[in-house]
C-alpha cells in the first residue's frame, strides 16, 4: 500500500488537471497554450506515479 503522501500527490494532480481541463474549455485562445501545456504535465505526474509503482514501505 502506498504511503499518504504519494497517494496525495496524486489527488493533488488529478484535481488540479481537472480543475486546468475545465478552465482550458473557457479560457481565451492566448491563454489556452499556457493551460494545455499544464494540464499534460500533470497528467503525465499521474500516470508516471501509477506506472513507476510505489515504494514497499515509507521513509518515516
Amino acid at each position: 500500500m502506498p504511503g499518504r503522501f504519494h497517494v496525495m500527490q496524486v489527488y493533488v494532480a488529478a484535481g488540479l488537471a481537472g480543475l486546468l481541463a475545465a478552465l482550458y474549455v473557457v479560457a481565451p485562445a492566448d491563454r489556452s497554450d499556457l493551460l494545455g501545456g499544464a494540464v499534460m504535465t500533470l497528467i503525465g505526474f499521474v500516470v508516471g506515479k501509477f506506472t513507476n509503482g510505489y515504494a514497499k514501505k515509507e521513509a518515516p
